[in-house]
């Protein structure tokens, strides 16, 4: 607490500062102006040195979250019916390969199901518990009563999702996001559409260290409280938000890159391996990197050579967006590509 008994402008671990530090307002306002005076469509790069391990990575998605809120096309709502169909496919082919679990989340009471067939403009499943055979006397035996069949189309599949997932909309006021929570966040000044606020929203990828709450990199994320808010920046990313609740975001750590979609519009990634990685594996997405000093050289060196095999795609952007206002101990340097 400051003097004047309100949440202080920065708090990280046991750092108390009643005012924002710069690093931190420029990582917020990098995610939040991502988007701004871009040539559709050409792909961005960015790369950021910083002296030090920090939540940078993490800053900069709480900027573009924060964007995102704005837009009234940053939901799952659309394509939704589409990705349950190639998960219905894929399943179908291959069910021992697949998971074809989906979770009815039209009310309170939650129903699992499991693909059952359909077609073009209609998804049927049906109870997971049913069984195509039962046993009677030692013995298995089609089950004479048969499936109970839901059918899913486009207009109510937003209340279907894959067990895993994220909602896609929810009606409950209690997994709704609190406005409040985003509401003062240094340099993000745009109205909030607030149908956002109870959609969820995948656009964005952080890659870091650990996904459990309990890990150290996680720890350091939900130890941060900014711009006067009493709610802790993990909370603010949704990072560990619950199936039933809204995700504005995915997290995922170094190792899982490759089983990640290339559907994300922007890539966050936190360590020079991240960024290297997240360059080749996505490549229809911006990458921003985010790397420390302290990595080891042969990390820094990796980082330099793979952007001389790129740079001849790509032109420098001297925007000052994203080149104004930073401090001396940060370096950052932006791509678009030709």
């Amino acid at each position: 607490m400051d003097l004047n008994g309100l949440y202080p402008m920065y708090k990280e671990n046991n750092k108390i500062h009643n005012e924002t530090p710069q690093w931190v307002s420029n990582m917020i306002r990098l995610g939040y102006e991502w988007e701004r005076d871009r040539t559709p469509w050409k792909r961005r790069v960015g790369i950021i040195s910083m002296p030090c391990k920090s939540v940078s990575a993490p800053l900069i998605a709480l900027g573009a979250i924060r964007k995102d809120l704005e837009r009234g096309n940053a939901n799952n709502l659309y394509g939704h019916f589409d990705s349950l169909r190639r998960g219905r496919d894929n399943y179908l082919s291959n069910p021992e390969l697949h998971s074809g679990i989906l979770i009815n989340t039209y009310n309170s009471r939650t129903t699992k199901c499991h693909f059952f067939g359909g077609g073009p403009d209609e998804i049927s499943v049906v109870n997971a518990s049913y069984r195509s055979e039962i046993r009677r006397k030692g013995k298995l035996i089609p089950n004479p009563n048969g499936p109970c069949k839901y059918f899913i189309r486009e207009a109510n599949s937003k209340f279907w999702r894959m067990e895993n997932q994220s909602i896609v909309e929810t009606g409950n006021i209690d997994s709704h996001l609190n406005q409040e929570n985003y509401l003062k966040i240094i340099g993000c000044d745009g109205d909030i559409n607030k149908d956002n606020l109870t959609r969820s929203y995948n656009g964005v990828l952080l890659i870091g260290d650990g996904e459990g709450i309990d890990t150290k990199y996680m720890q350091d994320i939900y130890s941060v409280r900014l711009s006067g808010n009493a709610v802790s920046l993990g909370k603010q990313l949704t990072l560990h938000s619950r199936s039933n609740e809204i995700s504005r975001m995915d997290f995922c750590n170094l190792q899982k890159i490759n089983s990640q979609p290339g559907s994300y519009y922007l890539v966050i990634a936190d360590g020079s391996s991240a960024f290297v990685k997240s360059l080749s594996h996505f490549r229809n997405s911006d990458v921003i990197g985010i790397f420390s000093r302290d990595e080891p050289v042969q990390n820094i060196e990796i980082i330099s050579s793979k952007l001389v095999e790129i740079n001849r795609y790509y032109t420098v952007i001297k925007n000052d967006i994203f080149n104004a206002g930073y401090t001396n101990s940060v370096s950052a340097f932006f791509m678009e590509g030709r």
